[in-house]
Formats: C-alpha cells, structure tokens, sequence
C-alpha cells in the first residue's frame, strides 16, 4: 500500500513535536495507554490551533463580550470559550441571529466538482467563496493558519503517540487523510491552492455543528456555520441547549449552573 509522503503533500502548517512532548511520548503505556494516546494526539492538534487563536480579532469579541464570555486558552481542549461570571440553569448565554448561518451553497466555479463530494466539502468550498470575497467571518474570526490531522508530518506516524494507537485508529486516520488530500488536489486543479482547500475543510471539520432545524427532505441535520457559536468547544452533555427561536436567533441557554472561569461547551451532533 502507498502510504502518502512529506513529497505527496506538501502543507504549510506542520510543525515539529515541542520538547514536553517529546517527555510525554516516553511514558509507559499502561492499561489505559490508548486513552493517553489519544490525549496526546489531541493535545498535539490543538495545540496548534491555541497560538492563533490567542490573536483572535474583534468580530469573536463583538459576538461574545456583550454577554460576559470571551475567548481563552485552556490546558485541556487549547481554545474554548470561558464565562465571566456565574450562570444559573435555563439562563441565556448567547443569541445568534439565524440570517449568518452558513450553509453549503452553489455559485463558486468549481461547481463541476461538486456532484460526488461529501457534505463537509461542499460546505468547505462555500467557505472558500467566503474568504475569496474578504467576508468578516473569514478576515476577523477564523484563524489564519490551520494544524489538524491532514498536516501531520508522514514519518510522525511511526512515533509515538500515533504509534501507541490501535491499528484501526491509525487506519481510519490514514484513511481521512488521503480523503481530505484528494478533495484539495481536485481544488487545485480548479485554481485553489492545496493549502487554502485544506485551511478551509480543517475550518468545517473543527467548527460545523448539525443543524435539524435546517432540514429538508433531503438532509435531515444539514451542516452548519455559526459565527460566534463555532468557537465553543465540542462535548456530548454539554451543559448547554441550542435551539432557533420565534426572534430567528440561534439561542444557547445553559442547562446547568457554571461559575466565573468555567468553559462553556455545545454539543455539534449526536455523533
């Protein structure tokens, strides 16, 4: 089997492994070795996104602010969105209005390729049209720079801590890779470059949520875009409830009480 190389893809955004974890891959794998493993693989992902979003201009702080949250780096999960002050259950958090939602839509030239493409890639494109026409969301909000599981250098499969992981792990990680590779090399042969098609899907996958209050016969729980919403951090349980409501906002109310400092999470789906 080809396993794609360094050479095969060449990204921008890799970066090699700090020094702390290189000491964390040292450890001793112990019953719970996959766990930490794959602590260690997000840990590595997300770190790269923590610095950029350290510099987060002021369309975040213009959604967040008014209502006492802010953006900020926490050890576990890197950027996530804090409260200032405490919360109490059922108490609003956050309004959206429903017109900035963003939606896989049609109009770009690369409309060709788009027939037997997933719904992640659609929605990607869509988000290249965005920043093609130097839209706020894309100048003021999303990160510049883009580190996921695509922009991993090929020799860091074989160490530590994606060596830890089962094979079927590695497999399915492999296999996403080379997915995401192809979609970016079909872009560019429709003028994109590799690296903006890659800077846009690591956008969606990181930041999309599945809206069923958007269906229709055809998609049942389309994917979404949310400015101000997509900077919560993902977690099943989360404490939170989004719903669209009779003023057309998307409306995030909490489900339990918080206090000053705590992270504020939404669920993107039930899987």
């Amino acid at each position: 089997d080809h396993r794609p190389s360094t050479t095969d893809y060449p990204v921008e955004a890799s970066r090699d492994l700090t020094n702390d974890e290189i000491i964390e891959m040292k450890m001793p794998v112990s019953r719970t070795g996959i766990q930490l493993s794959m602590l260690l693989v997000f840990r590595w992902l997300s770190s790269g996104f923590s610095l950029t979003h350290a510099k987060l201009p002021t369309l975040a702080e213009k959604l967040l602010l008014p209502t006492n949250l802010r953006l900020t780096a926490f050890p576990e999960t890197g950027r996530g969105v804090e409260t200032l002050v405490d919360r109490f259950p059922g108490e609003v958090l956050l309004k959206i209005p429903a017109n900035t939602t963003i939606t896989a839509r049609w109009n770009h030239p690369t409309q060709s390729i788009t027939k037997d493409i997933t719904e992640e890639q659609k929605l990607s494109i869509t988000l290249l049209e965005l920043k093609e026409r130097q839209d706020p969301y894309t100048q003021e909000l999303l990160p510049k720079d883009h580190f996921s599981l695509w922009t991993i250098p090929t020799d860091a499969w074989d160490l530590p801590p994606l060596a830890l992981l089962p094979r079927c792990y590695r497999e399915s990680f492999q296999a996403t890779r080379d997915s995401v590779f192809h979609f970016a090399t079909s872009l560019s042969e429709n003028g994109i470059s590799r690296n903006d098609a890659l800077w846009a899907f690591s956008m969606v996958r990181s930041r999309s949520i599945a809206v069923p209050e958007l269906a229709s016969n055809d998609n049942p729980a389309p994917l979404a875009l949310i400015p101000g919403l997509d900077c919560f951090n993902h977690q099943f349980n989360a404490g939170t409830v989004l719903q669209l409501t009779d003023d057309n906002h998307w409306t995030l109310t909490s489900a339990k009480a918080y206090k000053a400092g705590d992270q504020i999470f939404l669920s993107y789906g039930d899987d």
